[in-house]
């Protein structure tokens, strides 16, 4: 895989500096200072394919992939502890997610992942959030924890 490093821990105003170059993006390495990635970081990098997260993350922040329709394969690490709102809206490549034990998810996290065929969630919750999955016509093989008391609007 060639890939750049384009995320290096840096606060930024507005939007993210490489937005402009947005269609030309296909691989995201994110170093290992970078502990979260802020609103709409990645939001429209539709080559977008594969992000690799280092192993002390801890945050995904609100529609951070928004309509990265490329999107094949993110790896989350166990030190994960939220994934907001709509992080992956409409990711419709994305076909299998394993969301690691003690994450909390925002509403409509992968609203739209048409081609989402298997998700494991976290096995420590007893609640899944609002919209989740809505949109998810793939979706085949959920695993749910066992504990689960409520699931939300979908």
């Amino acid at each position: 895989m060639n890939s750049r490093k384009i995320y290096s821990g840096q606060s930024f105003t507005g939007d993210a500096p490489w937005l402009p170059y947005k269609e030309y993006i296909k691989h995201v390495v994110v170093d290992d200072i970078t502990t979260f990635i802020d609103p709409r970081s990645f939001a429209y990098c539709d080559k977008l394919e594969d992000v690799s997260l280092p192993s002390n993350f801890k945050k995904i922040d609100s529609e951070a992939f928004y309509g990265c329709s490329s999107l094949k394969s993110i790896n989350l690490p166990v030190t994960l502890t939220v994934i907001n709102y709509g992080a992956f809206y409409g990711c419709s490549c994305l076909t299998d997610i394993v969301v690691p034990d003690g994450v909390s998810f925002g509403s409509k996290v992968f609203y739209n992942c048409s081609n989402l065929k298997t998700a494991v969630l976290p096995q420590d919750k007893d609640r899944i959030a609002s919209y989740l999955f809505y949109g998810c016509s793939q979706l085949t093989n959920i695993s749910f924890p066992a504990n689960t008391s409520m699931i939300g609007d979908y």
